[in-house]
Protein backbone atom coordinates (compact mmCIF):
# COMPACT_ATOMS: atom_id res chain seq x y z
CA UNK A 1 0.00 0.00 0.00
CA UNK A 2 1.42 3.41 -0.63
CA UNK A 3 1.92 6.18 1.90
CA UNK A 4 0.37 9.29 2.09
CA UNK A 5 2.04 11.79 4.75
CA UNK A 6 -0.25 14.71 5.35
CA UNK A 7 1.62 17.99 7.45
CA UNK A 8 -1.15 19.90 9.24
CA UNK A 9 0.40 22.94 10.98
CA UNK A 10 -0.25 26.76 11.23
CA UNK A 11 1.26 29.41 8.72
CA UNK A 12 4.94 29.61 9.99
CA UNK A 13 5.37 26.04 11.46
CA UNK A 14 7.82 24.95 9.06
CA UNK A 15 5.69 22.55 6.96
CA UNK A 16 7.04 23.95 3.38
CA UNK A 17 10.34 23.83 4.47
CA UNK A 18 10.35 20.18 6.11
CA UNK A 19 8.24 19.13 2.86
CA UNK A 20 11.19 20.40 0.43
CA UNK A 21 14.43 18.61 2.35
CA UNK A 22 12.17 15.31 2.65
CA UNK A 23 11.58 15.56 -0.85
CA UNK A 24 14.97 16.10 -1.61
CA UNK A 25 15.98 12.66 0.48
CA UNK A 26 12.95 10.61 -1.55
CA UNK A 27 12.20 11.64 -4.70
CA UNK A 28 9.65 8.80 -4.84
CA UNK A 29 7.59 10.87 -2.89
CA UNK A 30 4.85 13.52 -4.83
CA UNK A 31 5.15 16.45 -3.35
CA UNK A 32 1.16 18.12 -3.35
CA UNK A 33 0.35 21.14 -1.75
CA UNK A 34 -2.95 22.64 -1.23
CA UNK A 35 -1.41 26.01 -2.23
CA UNK A 36 -0.59 24.91 -5.39
CA UNK A 37 -4.07 24.81 -6.23
CA UNK A 38 -5.40 27.51 -4.78
CA UNK A 39 -2.72 30.25 -5.55
CA UNK A 40 -4.36 30.07 -8.80
CA UNK A 41 -7.48 31.95 -7.77
CA UNK A 42 -5.71 34.60 -5.75
CA UNK A 43 -6.06 38.39 -6.73
CA UNK A 44 -4.17 41.47 -6.24
CA UNK A 45 -6.03 41.40 -2.30
CA UNK A 46 -6.87 38.19 -1.45
CA UNK A 47 -7.89 34.11 -2.49
CA UNK A 48 -11.55 34.75 -2.51
CA UNK A 49 -12.73 32.38 0.25
CA UNK A 50 -15.74 30.94 -1.21
CA UNK A 51 -14.01 29.52 -4.29
CA UNK A 52 -11.20 27.75 -2.43
CA UNK A 53 -13.34 24.94 -1.38
CA UNK A 54 -13.54 23.59 -4.92
CA UNK A 55 -10.37 23.45 -5.50
CA UNK A 56 -9.51 21.20 -2.47
CA UNK A 57 -11.84 18.90 -3.67
CA UNK A 58 -9.82 18.71 -6.98
CA UNK A 59 -6.87 18.04 -5.14
CA UNK A 60 -8.40 15.13 -3.31
CA UNK A 61 -9.61 13.70 -6.99
CA UNK A 62 -6.24 13.92 -7.82
CA UNK A 63 -4.78 12.69 -4.96
CA UNK A 64 -7.06 9.36 -4.90
CA UNK A 65 -6.11 8.69 -9.16
CA UNK A 66 -2.32 8.70 -8.21
CA UNK A 67 -0.45 5.68 -7.70
CA UNK A 68 2.95 6.53 -5.70
CA UNK A 69 3.56 7.56 -2.09
CA UNK A 70 2.82 11.02 -1.45
CA UNK A 71 3.90 13.58 0.81
CA UNK A 72 0.53 16.39 1.43
CA UNK A 73 0.59 19.68 2.75
CA UNK A 74 -2.82 21.25 3.71
CA UNK A 75 -2.33 24.00 6.74
CA UNK A 76 -5.12 23.88 9.04
CA UNK A 77 -8.13 25.05 7.02
CA UNK A 78 -11.60 23.20 7.21
CA UNK A 79 -10.22 20.39 9.27
CA UNK A 80 -13.74 18.26 9.22
CA UNK A 81 -13.62 18.24 5.48
CA UNK A 82 -9.62 17.51 5.08
CA UNK A 83 -9.95 14.86 8.01
CA UNK A 84 -13.08 12.96 6.48
CA UNK A 85 -10.91 12.61 3.06
CA UNK A 86 -7.74 11.58 4.25
CA UNK A 87 -10.40 8.82 6.30
CA UNK A 88 -11.57 8.18 2.33
CA UNK A 89 -8.05 7.89 0.90
CA UNK A 90 -7.08 5.47 4.12
CA UNK A 91 -9.02 2.86 1.85
CA UNK A 92 -6.05 3.00 -0.87
CA UNK A 93 -3.21 5.04 1.11
CA UNK A 94 -1.40 4.45 4.28
CA UNK A 95 -2.34 7.60 5.85
CA UNK A 96 -0.19 9.30 8.23
CA UNK A 97 -1.85 12.80 9.37
CA UNK A 98 0.84 14.56 11.35
CA UNK A 99 -0.27 17.82 13.32
CA UNK A 100 2.68 20.30 13.23
CA UNK A 101 3.00 21.89 15.91
CA UNK A 102 5.03 24.94 16.94
CA UNK A 103 3.86 28.15 19.36
CA UNK A 104 1.53 30.28 17.86
CA UNK A 105 3.74 33.60 18.54
CA UNK A 106 7.05 31.78 16.61
CA UNK A 107 4.30 31.15 13.41
CA UNK A 108 3.80 34.58 13.72
CA UNK A 109 6.75 35.85 13.77
CA UNK A 110 8.28 33.47 11.19
CA UNK A 111 5.41 34.45 8.73
CA UNK A 112 5.80 38.57 9.84
CA UNK A 113 9.34 38.05 8.22
CA UNK A 114 8.55 36.25 5.62
CA UNK A 115 5.86 38.94 4.20
CA UNK A 116 8.40 41.92 4.97
CA UNK A 117 10.19 41.32 1.43
CA UNK A 118 7.48 39.89 -0.31
CA UNK A 119 3.71 39.83 -1.60
CA UNK A 120 2.18 37.52 0.39
CA UNK A 121 -1.11 35.75 0.83
CA UNK A 122 -2.06 37.36 3.74
CA UNK A 123 -2.19 40.84 2.20
CA UNK A 124 -6.04 41.51 4.25
CA UNK A 125 -5.86 42.99 7.31
CA UNK A 126 -6.19 40.15 9.80
CA UNK A 127 -6.11 37.50 7.58
CA UNK A 128 -2.68 36.17 9.44
CA UNK A 129 -4.25 36.36 12.70
CA UNK A 130 -7.46 34.54 11.70
CA UNK A 131 -5.27 31.53 10.70
CA UNK A 132 -3.07 31.40 13.24
CA UNK A 133 -5.27 31.47 15.72
CA UNK A 134 -7.86 28.42 14.75
CA UNK A 135 -8.18 26.01 17.32
CA UNK A 136 -5.89 23.55 15.82
CA UNK A 137 -5.27 20.53 16.45
CA UNK A 138 -7.72 20.27 19.41
CA UNK A 139 -10.67 19.64 16.51
CA UNK A 140 -8.48 17.91 14.28
CA UNK A 141 -7.61 15.57 17.11
CA UNK A 142 -11.55 15.19 17.92
CA UNK A 143 -13.03 14.57 14.84
CA UNK A 144 -9.70 11.60 13.67
CA UNK A 145 -10.96 10.05 17.24
CA UNK A 146 -14.57 9.95 16.30
CA UNK A 147 -13.82 8.38 13.12
CA UNK A 148 -10.78 6.20 13.75
CA UNK A 149 -8.06 8.18 11.91
CA UNK A 150 -4.87 7.21 13.26
CA UNK A 151 -2.46 10.25 13.88
CA UNK A 152 1.24 11.88 14.85
CA UNK A 153 2.12 14.88 16.25
CA UNK A 154 5.55 16.37 15.37
CA UNK A 155 7.07 18.83 17.44
CA UNK A 156 8.21 21.34 14.80
CA UNK A 157 10.93 23.46 16.91
CA UNK A 158 12.94 19.67 17.03
CA UNK A 159 16.11 19.68 14.85
CA UNK A 160 15.03 18.93 11.14
CA UNK A 161 17.07 15.15 11.30
CA UNK A 162 14.97 14.56 14.10
CA UNK A 163 11.27 15.61 11.93
CA UNK A 164 12.86 13.88 8.94
CA UNK A 165 13.80 10.47 10.83
CA UNK A 166 9.94 11.06 11.93
CA UNK A 167 8.43 11.32 8.69
CA UNK A 168 10.42 7.84 7.36
CA UNK A 169 9.70 6.31 10.31
CA UNK A 170 6.02 6.33 9.47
Amino acid sequence: MKKLIVLLGRPGAGKTYLSQKFIEKHSEFELVDVWSYIKPLQTKDEVPEEKIFNRYELMYQEIAEMDQDILLEIGTNYFDFNIKKLKELSNKFKVSPIFCLLDVSLCRERCLERMKDSLHVYRRKGALEERLLKIFPDNHIKLADEIKLKYYSLEMDNSLEERIKFLENL
